[in-house]
């Protein structure tokens, strides 16, 4: 069943990010504005409407994905919707990626197994222990201190 609900949230993950693709490709191709009017325009276009079924089938797939394995393993496989969306959108629009985009691809999926290598999700348990959240907890708190104060205004653009 692990097996099964990984590779339903990879297709939801593709699906999702073929659904965004295809719905940016198709607002390039309508004129600036917003509210209804745009919204009666992107319809008009198949390639809008075939994003929309790319969104739904992610939904889908990522509801079979949660009957078939832990959320602990679900959710983290969903990252990989970014780099499935880089690689669609860069040939649907004909822009090639940069190589430090290939590295950036390549760090998210090597992030990505170290963490459901080191985590071995395998639904077995329904909460984790307090000792295990405190210090996840820190660290992320530290994390996102540390962001805040990088951004500050007078930093540098590349910091913000």
């Amino acid at each position: 069943m692990i097996g099964l609900a990984a590779s339903f949230a990879v297709l939801g993950a593709a699906s999702n990010a073929m659904g965004t693709a295809f719905q940016r490709k198709a607002a390039s191709a309508v004129a600036q504005g917003g509210g209804l009017r745009l919204l009666l325009d992107l319809a008009r276009h198949p390639v809008w409407l075939a994003g929309i079924c790319g969104v739904l089938a992610s939904a889908m797939f990522q509801a079979l994905a949660l009957v078939n394995g832990p959320m602990a393993l679900v959710q983290p496989l969903f990252i990989m919707e970014l780099p499935f969306a880089l690689l669609i959108a860069g040939s649907l629009m004909r822009r090639r990626l940069p190589g430090a985009g290939w590295w950036a691809v390549a760090g998210v999926v090597c992030g990505l197994v170290l963490v459901l290598v080191s985590a071995s999700p395998s639904g077995s348990k329904d909460q984790a222990p307090m000792v295990r959240w405190v210090p996840a907890l820190i660290l992320c708190l530290g994390a996102m201190a540390t962001a805040v104060a990088l951004a500050r205004t007078r930093r540098s653009p590349l910091f913000r």
